[in-house]
């Protein structure tokens, strides 16, 4: 899966499969991007079950991102080693 999130938009990319929201509180919408790359044709309505897994997945990997971030060290500690 590929995994987005930058100033509160959000996405999934699973296979041809594109789970994307505007905004925080945006609603997720979900395109087949074999059939519709243009992202015109919003299956959401007709995929619930595939939503809930792909927002699950979205949800899981930003929380993992979260934590990665908080323990990462700053960007002041870190030294450039040069040769």
């Amino acid at each position: 899966a590929i995994y987005f999130n930058h100033n509160s938009n959000r996405a999934l990319r699973s296979g041809d499969w594109k789970l994307v929201s505007i905004g925080e509180k945006g609603p997720w919408e979900l395109y087949d991007m074999g059939r519709d790359r243009c992202e015109q044709n919003n299956q959401a309505a007709k995929q619930p079950e595939r939503v809930k897994t792909m927002a699950a997945t979205w949800k899981g990997l930003d929380e993992r991102f979260a934590r990665e971030r908080e323990s990462a060290p700053a960007t002041s500690k870190l030294r450039m080693n040069r040769t």
